[in-house]
């Protein structure tokens, strides 16, 4: 994998039946999330972390983006963190938590960076600390119309493991395919023995 843009971490290895299983059965097991709504009411207090998800959708609206074709499926590691638990516990990241995110064909993630606004005001961080980083591994080897791009680059023909590291890049990641499209997030806070930080890191969970 180049990257000019990214960080490649190295592929993960370990026992990947549980959380294959777990993918198989998205659409039982896991949230709809819909990323884009437009239910002008969804989102109505005044918290920081709402300020900026409005300002995100009112963005994404713009662009076109709609209820439709914004659509994701996530479970969260505190719904299954016996199958979680030993993938962050590899990467070494502090408080961390993770999810696995499934794309259906015709839904995008539309271009953003990530601030991690929510974990650090949970876990009373200042926002403009930079420590707080995520981790993406691809949950399956890659398909024709499987889309990750970072910046202005384009990443395609991953393998199942593969793991990633881009700071603060813009991104996005799209299915124009014909299949879904799974991908699994940790996020937390990194120091020296953070994985992406490590020259032979261990990526065995």
């Amino acid at each position: 994998m180049n990257n000019k843009n990214y960080t490649y971490i190295g592929r993960v290895k370990g026992n990947f039946s549980k959380i294959d299983d777990l993918i198989k059965n998205f659409k039982n097991v896991a949230s709809k999330q819909v990323l884009v709504t437009t239910d002008e009411n969804t989102l109505s207090d005044k918290s920081e972390v709402t300020k900026e998800i409005n300002q995100r959708i009112n963005l994404y609206k713009s662009w076109g983006y709609n209820e439709k074709n914004t659509v994701f499926y996530q479970v969260f590691n505190h719904q299954y963190p016996d199958i979680f638990l030993p993938i962050i516990n590899m990467t070494g990241l502090k408080k961390a938590v993770s999810s696995f995110i499934t794309q259906t064909p015709g839904n995008t993630l539309p271009m953003h960076q990530d601030t991690f606004i929510n974990f650090k005001l949970k876990n009373n961080i200042d926002p403009k600390n930079a420590d707080v980083v995520r981790y993406m591994i691809f949950m399956e080897d890659w398909k024709v119309g499987h889309t990750f791009f970072i910046e202005n680059e384009n990443i395609s023909n991953w393998k199942k493991g593969d793991m990633i590291y881009w700071g603060d890049k813009y991104h996005l990641g799209s299915n124009a395919g014909s299949e879904p499209k799974t991908t699994l997030n940790i996020t937390g806070i990194s120091d020296s023995n953070s994985i992406h930080n490590l020259k032979n890191p261990n990526l065995v969970f």
